[in-house]
């Protein structure tokens, strides 16, 4: 993976993804410093999937057979291995498994979104932004209408770090990682607007997006 990186961008991300990949167990889950961790598998084999899906194929089908086996018998997930059933986790995880084996997990995911269902559905969970980012892995999986979800402003992200809140959430990561698929699948007026005005490039979207711009 290394060989293929170029330029300066390339290399942390190819260091960091390195990193990921060995972190994964023998039975295909990927942990962090609890048991091993449903949203952290179901969100690594989401990102897996969309970005090198060739490549990655053994690591996926690990990862998807182990979020499979760990589905309770509600049909639904805990945030990691057999903790109680929970929405988010559940959503996520029926999302991965849709996008990565749709007739393979066809009945996991069908339990899955029935249990979500009678829940409340996604609308049910309290916090807007776990509606935002639950509802953003539906759509990549195709559960849910594009039309319908609200859109993360990624004119707002690219506003100057002075005029941001003094205030660090594990959000503000996938958040934006979120705005720029939408950005993708479908371009803002609000962000076409800001580049014209301000004359950015390619490359100044970019800096303006960096985690370190200015």
């Amino acid at each position: 993976m290394r060989a293929q990186a170029q330029t300066g961008v390339g290399r942390p991300i190819a260091r960091a993804a390195e990193a990921l990949f060995a972190t994964q167990h023998t039975d295909g889950a990927f942990p962090n410093r609890r048991p091993p961790a449903v949203l952290g598998t179901a969100g690594t084999l989401v990102a897996l999937h969309l970005v090198d899906p060739q490549r990655s194929a053994e690591l996926i089908e690990r990862g998807a057979r182990w979020l499979a086996a760990a589905q309770r018998e509600d049909g639904g997930w805990g945030g990691v291995a057999d903790a109680p059933t929970q929405l988010v986790p559940t959503a996520v995880a029926a999302a991965a498994l849709r996008l990565v084996g749709p007739a393979e997990y066809e009945a996991a995911v069908a339990r899955a979104l029935d249990l979500v269902k009678s829940l409340g559905g996604v609308a049910a969970l309290p916090d807007p932004g776990m509606v935002l980012m639950v509802t953003a892995f539906l759509e990549l999986a195709g559960l849910h209408d594009t039309a319908d979800s609200p859109r993360i402003p990624l004119e707002r992200l690219m506003l100057p770090r002075r005029l941001w809140r003094a205030r660090i959430s594990f959000r503000l990561a996938p958040l934006i990682a979120l705005a720029l698929l939408q950005e993708q699948r479908d371009p803002s007026r609000g962000r076409d607007k800001l580049i014209r005005v301000e004359g950015l490039d390619d490359d100044e979207l970019r800096a303006r997006l960096s985690p370190c711009g200015a």
